[in-house]
Formats: structure tokens, C-alpha cells, sequence
């Protein structure tokens, strides 16, 4: 089985802190432990794990949806599993900073990325990086690719959380990777 860091790859730390939401800290690092002991290859990107799965020198990876796409378009023999309980999100957000000297241009920014005509511009034209389960209502889903589950279900954990242990879990998955 293969992974991305989760203290190097941006989208692989989500993942790792919903599997420790999900399970809580002590049965995490249990499960991690288990598959770490028994042969999980951490890489440093999702890209050489979709490289490592499509080779074969993997059999599974908990990688991130759009890699996986994108080597079923380049014909590599890989699939997907969605799990009927969910699968954990990367999540993409957009914020504005408290301190900004722009609060207005910042709002207007924001609002206009929000809006439908914006989503379904970046659902059409942003290839697989733009697969995505848009919160912003009325927006088209038909450029999303034909394998994925119509209302697939997504989980993730509170942004609290994911924030305030973000330094542990990494530094408690960096330990057990290298032990």
C-alpha cells in the first residue's frame, strides 16, 4: 500500500487527520502502525504514489481522487474504490486575512468565486485538478468525470481539530514512518 506524506503533500494531511477524527487518536495510530508493519510505502507526493500503484510496485494507495482520474485517462489498468461510508476530502478553501488593507477587494474576490457562473468556469476548464464536489448551489457536475459516484459521500473533520493537531499527527506519523 502506498501514501503521501502527510507533512509534505498538501492534500494528504486532510485525509490522515479524518482517518483520525473518524477512529480517534489511539485506534489511528493502531491502524497506521499495523500498515506501516506491514510494508506501507510513503511517498512524498500523491503523484509518485499514483506512478507507484500504476506500475505495480503497489497494489492499493489512499491517494487523492483527481490522481486517480487522471491515470485512468492515460490508460494505466488502476480503479477506484468509494467507499459506501464515505471517503475523507481535501479540502479547498478560500479566506480572507483579518489584518488584510483590503477588506472590500478581498469580499468581492471571494463573492465572485463563489458564484455558479465562476464553479462551473473552473469545473469545465480545470481539467482533473477541477474535480471537485461544489458547495455552491446550482452548479454543473457534468464535467466531473463518468466513474465518479453521482453524490458520493465526503467526509472530513471539524477545522478546529484538523488545525489543532496537525503538528502532532504529523510528527506522530513522520516517527512511526521512520521507525
Amino acid at each position: 500500500m502506498g501514501i503521501a506524506d502527510p507533512a509534505v503533500a498538501a492534500p494528504a494531511y486532510p485525509i490522515i487527520s479524518q482517518i483520525f477524527s473518524d477512529m480517534g487518536e489511539q485506534t489511528a495510530q493502531e491502524y497506521f502502525t499495523t500498515l506501516i508493519d506491514n510494508g506501507l510505502n510513503t511517498y512524498e507526493k500523491n503523484g509518485p504514489v499514483g506512478q507507484a500503484l500504476a506500475s505495480g510496485e503497489i497494489k492499493t494507495a489512499m491517494l487523492q481522487e483527481h490522481n486517480v482520474y487522471e491515470l485512468m485517462d492515460e490508460g494505466e489498468n488502476v480503479d477506484f474504490i468509494w467507499p459506501s461510508e464515505g471517503a475523507p476530502a481535501a479540502v479547498r478553501t478560500a479566506a480572507i486575512s483579518a489584518d488584510t488593507p483590503s477588506t472590500c477587494a478581498s469580499l468581492t474576490f471571494v463573492d465572485w468565486l463563489l458564484t455558479t457562473d465562476t464553479m462551473d468556469y473552473l469545473m469545465e476548464h480545470g481539467g482533473t485538478d477541477s474535480i471537485i464536489s461544489p458547495f455552491v448551489d446550482q452548479t454543473t457536475t457534468a464535467f466531473l468525470p463518468e466513474a465518479r459516484p453521482e453524490d458520493p459521500e465526503i467526509l472530513y473533520p471539524s477545522a478546529n481539530d484538523a488545525a489543532n493537531k496537525e503538528a502532532e499527527i504529523k510528527d506522530w506519523f513522520a516517527n512511526a514512518s521512520v521507525e
